[in-house]
């Protein structure tokens, strides 16, 4: 009697588990279609990703990018495909699918804890909520927490199904559904918790380096300003705003033409004709061919490019003088250690509140962002921005804090 009553129930086990591996193959080679038809979204994702994961590396960004797209698609279907048609070597297939959902759900995890995290492309551009990165991530790791306790609850089916049955009692095998739930909610409880206790950790250390950076950056311009006659580094033709930051001809075109963007991206490149180069520190970068440039995310200010009569009125100004587009000594600073030199600017989004900004004293700290400022920011022509420390009332002889 109980022999009659098992076989019937084991069949249903069976076929629901057959089911499963199917659905859990669809969704694998739905995913790897999705990112096939949308590669480029898939692409701009990885590499982002890959800078963030492994920074600054020997092979070019897009070599890797091309291999990482290539492997993880030709993965993905492959294990899709065992799924869906090599049922007789589910539990293998079964394994290779937690592992990947564990390996996509850390990389999801990265994520979350970016300052500027790249758009969940899981299944490509199918995703409903791809333009909103951080609310695409959370989805997606709940998606894969379900998936891998569909893998689980699998796994341990195709133990008992493969197993003859046996007369008796039968002893209990793996973990029931309840308790694989109970895990799967105790672990996305702790990783709420330290998801912040994460981003606070990132962001801390984000910032320590930037803060270094600004430091080894007034260093060197110190260092430039001894041997210019304490010039700021300047790369523009006095007088000529309209030629835009052109250096000498052996530095090539910065491709950021405007007279103060310009000069405030590309500053380090003054330093090359000195023998120092920045380009080893964060958030600086220099072209592997071509005429040797740096450009950098520590835009200096554009008060360091024009006299402070020039930065004083209203806007339009009556008259600009040519004398006014040359550059500017450090000691013509009156508050040091109130008017910003160089700042993160290249790092903010809507939802940055602060920044790291540093003085023309030489130091360096985390400002606010949110707070009025000491004096108005005005704009100006030839590519001026009116933000705080990169445009400053009074210019130089003015205070951003």
């Amino acid at each position: 009697m109980n022999m009659t009553q098992a076989e019937p129930s084991e069949g249903a086990r069976e076929r629901w588990h057959a089911i499963g591996v199917i659905a859990l193959g669809a969704v694998f080679l739905a995913a790897a279609a999705g990112k096939l038809l949308h590669i480029y979204d898939f692409r701009a994702t990885m590499g982002v990703l890959v800078v963030q994961v492994l920074g600054k590396t020997s092979l070019p960004l897009t070599v890797i990018c091309a291999w990482s797209v290539i492997t993880l698609v030709a993965v993905e279907t492959g294990v899709g495909l065992g799924l869906v048609v090599f049922r007789s070597l589910a539990r293998l297939w079964v394994a290779c699918a937690a592992v990947l959902l564990v390996g996509f759900s850390g990389a999801l995890g990265l994520m979350l804890v970016m300052d500027h995290p790249p758009s969940c492309v899981c299944f490509g551009s199918w995703d409903v909520l791809r333009g909103e990165a951080r609310t695409g991530a959370i989805l997606g790791l709940v998606r894969n927490g379900a998936l891998l306790a569909l893998c689980a609850w699998l796994l341990g089916g195709v133990r008992r199904v493969a197993a003859a049955p046996v007369p008796g009692p039968r002893s209990r095998g793996g973990f029931t559904l309840v308790e694989l739930l109970v895990v799967i909610a105790v672990v996305a409880v702790l990783v709420a918790i330290l998801l912040p206790t994460l981003s606070g950790a990132k962001k801390t250390a984000k910032s320590s380096r930037v803060l270094s950076a600004l430091a080894q950056c007034h260093a060197s311009i110190a260092q430039y300003a001894t041997e210019e006659r304490d010039y700021f580094p300047y790369l523009a033709r006095v007088g000529m705003p309209e030629s835009g930051a052109l250096p000498d001809a052996d530095w090539g075109d910065l491709g950021a033409p405007s007279y103060f963007r310009g000069q405030g991206l590309h500053w380090p490149t003054a330093l090359l004709a000195h023998g120092v180069d920045l380009s080893n520190l964060p958030f600086t970068e220099r072209p592997r061919e071509g005429p040797p440039r740096i450009s950098t995310y520590l835009w200096m200010t554009n008060a360091a490019f024009a006299r402070p009569e020039y930065w004083v009125g209203t806007y339009p100004p009556d008259s600009f003088l040519p004398a006014h587009f040359a550059g500017v000594r450090q000691s013509e600073a009156v508050f040091p250690s109130n008017k910003g030199l160089l700042a993160s600017v290249g790092v903010l989004d809507e939802r940055t509140t602060s920044w790291e900004v540093g003085a023309c004293d030489g130091s360096a700290a985390i400002r606010s962002l949110r707070d009025p400022p000491l004096q108005i920011e005005i704009s100006r022509p030839y590519g001026c921005t009116p933000w705080r420390v990169v445009s400053t009332f009074e210019g130089i002889r003015g205070r951003d804090y």
